[in-house]
């Protein structure tokens, strides 16, 4: 592995394998990367790099280094990357240094493509990003952190595999509590880092015999007490994606499920059931604060007044059911249950996603006019006066949200042949229906009406309890009907974090 220049004290740097070559993807999609796929590397420093693939998930990302160096050998591409200083940034290197990070994937642009031996093989690629695979392995078996360099010593340091899932790391007992004070302050990490920071990186599910949630509800109806005692734990409680422990292996699927079906649910800070019918979020009333030099010492500050008000929104119950009678759970398959209950959880999806597009197509956010779709020059302007409204309020223009139409449009337009979403200005992701431009990550909805936002994530705040819930009546005897329900709410926390684009 090379370097770009020699670490110094102040680097928190880590070396790995991004990708080997002619080597088949482990999780089955039979993919593999050709010799010399990356092309020249000269160009390739720079590539953000993130936690578990944040953009594809349809989740906010949250950008915690970046690649110094690509080293193209004969058995793979790999690299260097720096992670940057903070407090988000901190938990993470220490993560890396204890070996509780081990994995990592690359997202590309596959531009040309072949078949071999029932093996697709990327022959020409560019890197979007680098991410960190945090609980989770990544697409290669062998993409593997090879080295983490302590910022001490200047010593690479080699991670160290856990003997035991429940051992605890050296040196991290403080990480939980200080995770909690940063979840105030901090902008909202990926569910998957705010997961393993609270219990020293690893998620471990509670240990299940069962392997799905069919299979643990006909062991209710045959009578097994130990899936009575599992069933009952997560009627009461349910669970949620970025819980620090999921209740039980079993609803993990269930949980994913619903949260990749709410791209603009996941944009925007997340906060815990507050066990209230309504919650009360604090809105700025006034503010004239000011900071200034003092020129001269003994000099009076610059004075400025600050005000809060405060106003509430109110929490809501969404669920509903379905039906098995006793010999369908006892007879059938229990891929049967699993269905019917992935059905629910679909549309408890769709109900609260529906919620938070229609809070977010209700506020009251600042206005930027101009957009002409067919005019490459004024969509150049919009972005540029759409990120100043917010760095002027003091935010980071952190996605993009457009409806399918305009993104069709958008995807088209072009200056001289140069599309606007080009290598320069941005980046199509057609699979996943997203995209960049300038830099800032674009998030495609149907919202069937033209939207187009700038947004930070302070803008809107979603309370959620854990879903997944079941009624009391189906805890002891689940052969009638299975019920999911969950309890949320939705506010605008920040006009200032959003700003409108229109024509």
């Amino acid at each position: 592995m090379t370097f770009a220049a020699a670490p110094t004290v102040t680097d928190r740097r880590i070396e790995a394998l991004a990708v080997p070559y002619n080597e088949p993807t482990s999780d089955g999609r039979n993919i593999a990367f050709s010799v010399g796929a990356f092309g020249a590397t000269d160009h390739l420093a720079g590539v953000a790099v993130y936690v578990n693939h944040p953009i594809d998930r349809g989740m906010k990302p949250v950008k915690i280094g970046k690649v110094s160096a690509w080293t193209d050998g004969e058995h793979g591409m790999t690299f260097a990357a720096d992670v940057f200083d903070g407090e988000t940034e901190d938990l993470i290197y220490e993560a890396l240094k204890a070996g509780e990070i081990t994995d990592v994937s690359v997202s590309v642009f596959a531009h040309e493509i072949s078949e071999r031996d029932g093996i697709t093989y990327y022959d020409q690629v560019e890197p979007i990003e680098i991410s960190l695979m945090v609980g989770e392995n990544g697409a290669f078996a062998s993409s593997k952190i090879t080295a983490v360099f302590a910022a001490e010593t200047q010593t690479p340091e080699a991670p160290v595999a856990e003997e035991t899932p429940e051992k605890e790391t050296p040196n991290m007992e403080n990480l939980e509590t200080q995770v909690s004070e940063l979840a105030g302050a901090v902008d909202d990490l990926s569910r998957e880092v705010a997961s393993f920071a609270s219990v020293n990186v690893v998620t471990t599910p509670a240990v299940s015999k069962f392997a799905s949630f069919g299979a643990v509800v006909k062991a209710v109806a045959n009578g097994d007490e130990e899936a009575k005692a599992e069933l009952e734990s997560f009627a009461y409680e349910g669970a949620v994606s970025d819980d620090t422990t999921i209740t039980h292996a079993w609803s993990k699927p269930i949980l994913d499920y619903i949260d990749l079906r709410r791209p603009v649910l996941n944009i925007w800070n997340k906060y815990p059931d507050p066990k209230k019918n309504t919650v009360e979020y604090i809105v700025e009333d006034a503010d004239s604060l000011q900071v200034a030099e003092q020129v001269n010492e003994g000099d009076d500050l610059v004075y400025g007044k600050f005000s809060l008000d405060t106003e509430t929104t109110r929490m809501r119950t969404y669920g509903g059911y379905t039906e098995f009678s006793l010999q369908a759970i006892e007879r059938s398959d229990v891929s049967v249950i699993d269905q019917g209950y992935k059905r629910l959880a679909r549309e408890y999806a769709k109900a609260t996603e529906s919620v938070v597009r229609t809070t977010l197509l209700g506020a009251s956010a600042p206005t930027v006019t101009g957009l002409n779709l067919s005019n490459f020059g004024t969509v150049i302007d919009v972005t540029v006066d759409a990120a100043g409204k917010l760095d002027d309020a003091g935010h980071v223009a952190e996605v993009i949200i457009i409806d399918r139409q305009t993104f069709k449009t958008l995807a088209k337009l072009d200056s001289d042949k140069q599309f606007i979403l080009s290598r320069d200005t941005g980046s199509v992701n057609v699979p996943g229906i997203g995209a960049t431009l300038f830099g800032i990550p674009v998030k495609v909805v149907n919202f069937g009406s033209p939207v187009f936002f700038f947004a930070n994530s302070e803008a809107l705040s979603v309370w959620e309890s854990g879903v997944g819930k079941l009624s009391d009546s189906n805890i002891v005897n689940l052969t009638s009907a299975v019920s999911l329900f969950g309890h949320m709410g939705a506010a605008v926390t920040d006009p200032s974090a959003l700003v409108k684009v229109t024509a």
